[in-house]
């Protein structure tokens, strides 16, 4: 009899499982979202960097620091593409 009352309650609670499951699917796509949203923002923070330091007289380290910020913002705005468009295909997804 015990068996029977826990397929009981399985039956009744399979929606709660499929709840929770459209639950973490939202949660996961808008957290993916979001840091694709932020590494937007700092690949966009990169660029402005690189536009401040263009002003300093020309050193070794300003070339530098131009290779490593256009590398960086670069793979900061390719990151929150895939990102933004893999949280909005989830999003989509889990309805």
């Amino acid at each position: 009899i015990g068996t029977c009352v826990f397929d009981f309650f399985l039956i009744n609670f399979s929606w709660f499982s499929m709840f929770k499951r459209f639950l973490v699917m939202k949660i996961i796509s808008l957290c993916q979202w979001l840091f694709g949203l932020i590494s937007f923002i700092g690949g966009i923070a990169c660029g402005v960097n690189i536009v401040l330091i263009a002003f300093r007289p020309e050193t070794i380290s300003v070339i530098n620091s131009f290779i490593g910020l256009g590398v960086m913002m670069i793979a900061l705005i390719a990151l929150s593409r895939v990102l933004f468009f893999s949280g909005l295909r989830r999003w989509r997804g889990s309805r």
